[in-house]
Order: structure tokens, then sequence, then C-alpha cells
């Protein structure tokens, strides 16, 4: 797990409560088409799924600010909570300047112990190049 370099910026709770309120909770693209590995097929699935609020052993992974726009310099928090027996997800959110929330990640951990082991060896080519 990354070092958390703050604490969470948001109250996850208000996140929740706001999926009750059609608009107020929209999914990235990217969000959208990486919760498809884990059976969200679309934005409503994903947004009943938060509205559960079950997040089963989650943890706060960081809080960081955004670095692109159109909503550069908006803090968002990012949690890691595992789905099914084995399997863990990397949650990230952050609230617009309108009042909307944006679910901008929703993914395996690419890192940390959470992560999935590697299904190649990165280093077998460079082993080949020696010879």
């Amino acid at each position: 797990m990354v070092a958390q370099s703050r604490k969470p910026y948001y109250d996850l709770s208000d996140l929740v409560q706001s999926c009750a309120i059609r608009g107020m909770v929209r999914v990235s693209k990217q969000a959208k088409d990486d919760a498809k590995g884990f059976g969200f097929g679309t934005e409503t699935r994903i947004i009943e799924f938060v509205s559960l609020g079950v997040f089963e052993s989650i943890e706060h992974n960081n809080t960081d600010v955004l670095d692109h726009d159109p909503d550069k310099g908006s803090p968002f928090d990012a949690y890691i909570f595992r789905i099914g027996p084995t399997k863990h997800v990397y949650f990230a959110f952050y609230k617009r300047h309108n009042g909307v929330w944006i679910i901008k990640s929703f993914h395996l951990p690419t890192f940390g112990d959470k992560a999935p082991p590697l299904s190649h060896s990165p280093f077998k080519l460079l082993e080949g190049m020696k010879k």
C-alpha cells in the first residue's frame, strides 16, 4: 500500500448518499471501461453499487490533487477495497465545484500488496539480450 500522504479530503458517506440523487454522481469514461472487468457494464450499475456503501476491507490509499483540466487542482481521494474473495479495487473520486461527484477510477490496484501478481516476467527480454 502507498504511504498515506494526507487524510481523506471528502467524507465517503457524502458520496454514497449523493448516489441516491439523480445526476449528482457521474463516472468517467475510463472508470466505466475499467469497471466492466468487475461486471459493472454501465454508469448506472456502478453508481448503484457505490450507493450501497458496502466496501469490504476498505483502506484509504491516498489524497492528492488532479493535475489535468477541466478539474485541475481539485482534491481527490483514493481507496482500495476488496470485491469478491480475492480481487481488490482501486477507487478514486472527487467533487466538482458545481457539486457533482466524479468517480474517476475503478480498477485493479497497479502496485502494492493488493495489486495482482504479474502474469509475465518483465525482465525475461533483458536476460536474453545479455547473451
